[in-house]
């Protein structure tokens, strides 16, 4: 059996899942029956770079249908990390179906381009020294984007640097990636790898909302310990979700890992309920601790900040602490 019938084979036991394996999505992918089955299909979006334009120093040789040309020196730079589809086109002039190709470049090399020719339907041209050409906007950026539903964007991405932090904030810490937009997202995920400078080895994370710290967080909690022993709890009317982080007390250069799911999290109608889990690893068994969690926040306002800091005042997030936030498009 080939390996392409083999993925026909998987992709026919299993057209009728929804929900599939990510190594059997992978393979159908591959074979390209995702469409067929109706499935999502995975999207690579090509990098991006503004003011990505230069002109040819050297034509493609035949010109016709060369897979190879220079730009202006030192103007590769300018243009993002392959791959990456660009608009050629003569000087002097706008760029028309007419006159226009547009091309695949798959590898870059300082000046130097490698293309495929005749991409997006575009007709081959005789690019020649002069011309002009440009990562701009394409139908294939655009449908990229319309074909993205499902998939997660990051929003918001900020790293601890330099020296300790009080607070991660999004309405304040400009981030180090991300657009920092809430918008247009119908579920939003929240992870923190953090350590504090608390003396204690398991001490609490603070987390809040839309810079609310009234007494309207409510959770329980189910925690386990190395040891194999379990304990619950829970608080409400609280001023913050207060999640397991990993302090000073703890094993040196560990730190925890908190992930929050938030369906709804842009709606107005009800109150927000989240689930989350914390992880502790550590060297010693005694401060190994995994902790899941129901949550509620008492607001239907839409959430569009996020903050986390020490519970213990005065106490900081050490250097690497990490906020990532990402939203799975509406």
């Amino acid at each position: 059996m080939t390996l392409l019938e083999r993925y026909e084979q998987q992709a026919v036991l299993l057209r009728q899942s929804r929900e599939l394996p990510k190594g059997v999505r992978e393979n159908l992918a591959y074979a390209g029956l995702l469409r067929f089955l109706g499935l999502p299909q995975p999207i690579n979006f090509d990098a991006h770079a503004n003011f990505a334009y230069s002109t040819v120093a050297t034509a493609p040789s035949p010109a016709p249908s060369g897979t190879s040309l220079v730009v202006a020196s030192g103007d590769g730079a300018k243009f993002p990390t392959v791959p990456f589809n660009a608009t050629v086109w003569p000087a002097g002039v706008q760029p028309l179906t007419s006159n226009a190709e547009i091309v695949r470049v798959t590898a870059k090399s300082t000046d130097t381009l490698t293309i495929l020719r005749s991409q997006e339907g575009s007709s081959a041209r005789s690019i020649g020294v002069g011309d002009q050409i440009a990562a701009t906007i394409t139908a294939k950026t655009l449908t990229d984007v319309e074909s993205a539903h499902g998939l997660s964007v990051l929003v918001y991405r900020y790293t601890v640097s330099g020296s300790d932090k009080t607070s991660i904030d999004t309405g304040v810490d400009t981030p180090d990636a991300g657009s920092n937009d809430w918008t247009n997202g119908d579920l939003l995920e929240i992870w923190a790898n953090v350590r504090t400078d608390d003396t204690g080895a398991t001490p609490n994370l603070d987390l809040t909302f839309n810079n609310d710290t009234g007494a309207n967080y409510d959770q329980q909690y189910i925690v386990g310990f190395s040891n194999t022993s379990t304990a619950a709890g829970g608080l409400t009317a609280q001023n913050s979700w207060r999640l397991a982080a990993h302090g000073s007390g703890g094993a040196a250069s560990y730190a925890s890992v908190v992930r929050a799911s938030i369906p709804g999290y842009a709606g107005t109608t009800f109150f927000k309920t989240a689930n989350a889990q914390a992880v502790l690893a550590d060297t010693s068994t005694a401060n190994e601790q995994s902790f899941a969690y129901a949550l509620g926040w008492r607001s239907t306002s839409a959430i569009t900040r996020i903050a986390i800091a020490p519970e213990t005042s005065g106490k900081k997030l050490k250097v690497g602490s990490e906020l990532l936030v990402y939203k799975r498009l509406a």
